[in-house]
């Protein structure tokens, strides 16, 4: 459902078009960030109700059930947690620890989603109750919480009582913090369907100094936004210390386009290396700045061959 911490900012970039979630009035994305936790490090949200207009949709959640983005959703229509269908609104999150989430918004009936579950999952079904909110297991390592207002989050089991938590008015949530209320307003301008802020956790610029991408750990905030609902332009923003910072970034990510996309056959006879030339980054101020214009048949290829570039970039 969301792009690993520790991925290149360029596999940011191009997996944000295809990652994300959403809601119809059923709970709009204040109500959903109240319910995330304020140490996430990762924040994306995303409007199903628009992009399920989308022709290559249905690709695109296939995707995501694939590269194990989507816990608990399913591109099945039957599904009670089906997007586009029963979930309207989603805003998913991670950990600085990579434990996960999402809060979900939308038109499902909590009884018949525990129903789907106990079925499925047999005698390792299990419910529960933590600050006075049900929960169920959805899958190992995973729980599903009703957290009031018509939102169910499904969670690690090791953030499930911070989520629940929030819902009891304990704990601060993401909403309460200033510096993710700034970047997400920039972000969101424009109210599109699909857009995100990443905090660079220190952890995660330790592991990218050690495997030699320090030019990459220049990073300290990412904000990007999917525009569009049938060609789409996927914006990403990297914020630095300084213009120094910034250059040394966007030359380490210019680089590895040219070596591990641009100079890859494989990727090449896929189709992708026009998109990539597109995503080289350019520097304003303390900031690197890229952008992917897709049409909507380059949406389609994308979507399908995503695992193939996101192999390629490690």
């Amino acid at each position: 459902m969301i792009p690993k911490l520790a991925m290149p900012l360029l596999t940011v970039a191009l997996t944000v078009v295809l990652t994300a979630g959403a809601s119809a009035r059923a709970a709009g994305h204040d109500d959903l960030i109240s319910a995330v936790p304020a140490q996430a490090a990762l924040v994306v949200a995303v409007d199903h109700a628009k992009l399920s207009t989308h022709p290559h949709y249905g690709d695109i959640v296939k995707l995501l059930e694939d590269q194990g983005w989507a816990a608990g959703l399913s591109a099945d229509p039957t599904s009670p947690l089906a997007p586009g269908k029963a979930v309207l609104r989603t805003v998913t999150f991670r950990m600085a620890n990579d434990a996960e989430g999402a809060i979900l918004a939308g038109k499902f009936e909590l009884a018949a989603v525990e129903a789907h579950y106990k079925g499925a999952l047999g005698a390792g079904f299990e419910t529960g109750e933590v600050e006075g909110r049900r929960w169920f297991s959805i899958g190992k390592g995973m729980r599903a919480v009703d957290v009031g207002g018509g939102r169910l989050a499904l969670v690690d089991k090791s953030v499930a009582t911070k989520v629940a938590e929030l819902a009891a008015g304990k704990g601060k949530a993401m909403s309460t913090r200033g510096d993710y209320k700034t970047l997400a307003k920039q972000a969101s301008k424009g109210a599109p369907p699909v857009w995100g802020v990443v905090f660079v956790p220190s952890r995660t610029k330790k592991q990218l100094e050690a495997k030699g991408s320090d030019d990459i750990a220049q990073a300290d905030k990412l904000t990007f936004q999917v525009v569009g609902s049938g060609d789409m332009t996927v914006g990403l923003v990297a914020h630095t210390k300084d213009e120094a910072a910034a250059q040394k970034l966007a030359d380490g990510v210019n680089g590895k386009i040219e070596r591990k996309i641009l100079g890859s056959n494989a990727l090449r006879l896929l189709g992708v290396t026009a998109l990539a030339e597109q995503a080289k980054m350019i520097v304003k101020g303390k900031t690197a700045v890229g952008s992917v214009k897709l049409t909507t048949a380059q949406v389609g290829l994308l979507s399908r061959v995503l695992g193939k570039v996101l192999v390629a970039l490690k």
